[in-house]
């Protein structure tokens, strides 16, 4: 999990924005338990959404490692991808997420809520 705390400083930024827009939504995924993930969670402060046990996700979207950024449309459609750390992968995400018409993360991710531990 994030450790590098201008990393996650970044991260609820960006959700933070993100979520402005009330057609987006911003999730992070972990190969971490779901207890790992719940003893985090109760050390820091997340403003997004975090599934847990997500070895099956990252095998489904071809994830090779973390962190990964993937932009997925209402359509199921990836938008955008970008493997690895960017200086300003915030700004690149905002821009994109402006620039679609259509909600982000769409009707097959909300299945995913199962997995979510809210904090």
């Amino acid at each position: 999990l994030w450790e590098d705390e201008t990393q996650l400083a970044e991260l609820n930024r960006l959700a933070t924005i993100i979520d402005t827009d009330k057609r987006s939504e911003f999730w992070a995924f972990t190969i971490e338990s779901k207890t790992t993930l719940a003893a985090f969670i109760k050390k820091k402060t997340t403003h997004f959404k975090i599934v847990s046990d997500a070895s099956e996700i990252q095998k489904v979207l071809n994830i090779p490692g973390f962190p990964t950024y993937i932009v997925i449309d209402s359509d199921g459609i990836e938008r955008f991808r970008q493997v690895g750390n960017s200086y300003q992968i915030t700004e690149k995400l905002v821009s994109i997420a402006k620039q679609l018409n259509s909600e982000f993360f769409g009707k097959q991710t909300r299945s995913l809520e199962r997995y979510e531990i809210k904090n």
